[in-house]
């Protein structure tokens, strides 16, 4: 009799026992929901397929990559317009056109605006050369090179063309058909038609990806890509380094022209000035409508992220109410659980005698 009541109360303890752990681990699931918001069954609620919820979770991983790639992308579109526009602006630092207006050949202006021109260059240059994460902006797809050389010798060889005009002349250039020649010669050299291939723009100051290659480009997700580059080769930028170059290659005073060729040459300098800054604006509004296209592709990206993580979050996250209200049930048996098993070990011969 004994021997059979002590059996009992093992196998009852047991069963307790087993029970209880069952409800502890419940229990300990229902404080995580409560605590995280998030579902401790959620094996059990997807059945045998967890492929909707993978399905919807790779889709917003793609979704929130995009977001993060189309900011790289609108981040180096905004430091290409800063540097386009900086660049244009070296123009504003010195007024070039000034040169016209120079009648009596003031003394040291000449020597100014070469030194106004030369620092031009040097901004242009250094300007071209930014970059976002050592990435370069102005050299195409060849975004580990710097696309401009800082120190070359572009000046030189300009110099070069213009003392060889001048000595074919005599020593000195006198009338506008000599100037245009000369222009005409230095306008082949920053347009790469120069018969002499060292002293090409592409040759003496680009070092890019060629001109004629792809500008960079992003997918858009459905398989379009969207252009957003511009090269350091493009005709404003060009026009404006052409400009400056004439400029600091020749002055009034040099004696290379008399007035009537200087004042021809120096209106044509102004002229080229004139047409780089409606290149580098017409850069620049071509790369705001890019930018307008990439807001609007990453604002889509964003919509579509939003509804992914409300579809993901309703099948993950648990209703605070009824997470609340299954922490209380269980506590409630877990408290009559302990309570039960504390009177089975309470058991002794007298209670079952």
């Amino acid at each position: 009799m004994v021997y059979a009541a002590n059996l009992t109360t093992q196998v009852l303890f047991g069963r307790l026992q087993g029970d209880l752990q069952r409800l502890q681990s419940r229990f300990a699931d229902s404080v995580g929901e409560v605590a995280n918001g998030k579902r401790a069954n959620l094996a059990d609620l997807l059945g045998g397929s967890g492929a909707p919820l993978f399905g919807l979770k790779a889709a917003a991983a793609r979704a929130d990559g995009q977001i993060d790639r189309i900011g790289i992308v609108e981040t180096r579109l905004t430091m290409m317009q800063a540097a386009l526009q900086h660049s244009r602006g070296v123009t504003d630092t010195f007024d070039f056109r000034r040169v016209l207006d120079d009648a009596a050949n003031t003394a040291g202006f000449g020597v100014l605006v070469r030194q106004a021109a030369t620092d031009g260059i040097d901004q242009v240059l250094s300007t071209m050369n930014a970059a976002v994460n050592g990435r370069f902006l102005f050299s195409g797809q060849a975004v580990d090179q710097a696309p401009m050389r800082q120190t070359n010798g572009m000046i030189a060889a300009v110099q070069g063309v213009v003392a060889s005009h001048a000595g074919a002349g005599g020593g000195q250039m006198t009338t506008t058909a000599q100037v245009d020649s000369l222009l005409a010669e230095i306008a082949s050299m920053f347009d790469d038609t120069h018969p002499n291939p060292a002293l090409h723009f592409s040759s003496e100051i680009y070092q890019g990806a060629p001109d004629a290659s792809a500008d960079l480009s992003f997918s858009d997700g459905n398989g379009r890509r969207v252009t957003y580059g511009a090269k350091a080769t493009e005709a404003g930028v060009r026009d404006l380094l052409e400009g400056l170059h004439l400029f600091a290659a020749v002055q009034r005073g040099d004696g290379q022209m008399n007035e009537e060729a200087y004042r021809h040459f120096a209106g044509a300098a102004v002229a080229t000035l004139d047409r780089s800054t409606a290149g580098i604006v017409g850069i620049e509004a071509r790369l705001g409508l890019v930018q307008t296209d990439t807001a609007s592709f990453r604002e889509d990206q964003q919509a579509s992220l939003l509804v992914l993580q409300n579809r993901i979050a309703a099948i993950e996250d648990a209703d605070p109410t009824e997470a609340a209200t299954s922490l209380a049930s269980l506590e409630t048996q877990l408290q009559a659980s302990f309570l039960a098993t504390s009177r089975i070990l309470r058991l002794s011969l007298a209670n079952v005698l």
